[in-house]
């Protein structure tokens, strides 16, 4: 199996997930697939987390502009960086525009694959920031959304 990678350009500077994982859980009765990816580079902590509802028809493959709302109802994500503020407000961004593009799902070895971009601030929106060039490859499902 080759290796799952989640990488972005976050401000400006090269970003990348120490590991990738996507899960499907149910909100509200239906699936919601989350794909999030870890970086410890350097000491310090990095998450990016993106969901969105899986659609009726139970293909993931598409494009699903990024909305600020409530997790499983539009699609959402946040990057979060604990060490930046001991104030909880401030070490958190949510998105609220943006798109995470799905550009292939593997049935048979479960994994998902594709891009994404976002902007978003702070909780108390003091700062601001901008994630390009977001990639996700490899990155395995489980469990299989077409078991929801």
């Amino acid at each position: 199996m080759q290796q799952a990678t989640l990488t972005a350009t976050v401000d400006g500077a090269p970003w990348k997930a120490d590991f990738g994982l996507a899960v499907t859980t149910p909100i509200a009765g239906k699936p919601v697939l989350t794909i999030s990816g870890t970086s410890n580079a350097g000491g310090a902590t990095s998450t990016f987390i993106a969901s969105f509802p899986v659609p009726a028809s139970g293909s993931l493959i598409g494009t699903f502009p990024i909305h600020r709302g409530i997790m499983g109802k539009v699609p959402t994500a946040s990057f979060n960086m604990p060490q930046r503020s001991t104030d909880i407000l401030e070490q958190g961004f949510t998105m609220a525009e943006g798109a995470i593009v799905v550009e292939s799902f593997d049935p048979d070895k479960k994994t998902i694959s594709g891009h994404f971009s976002a902007k978003g601030q702070t909780r108390a929106k003091t700062a601001s920031i901008v994630i390009t060039d977001g990639a996700f490859a490899n990155v395995p499902v489980n469990p299989d959304p077409a078991a929801q």
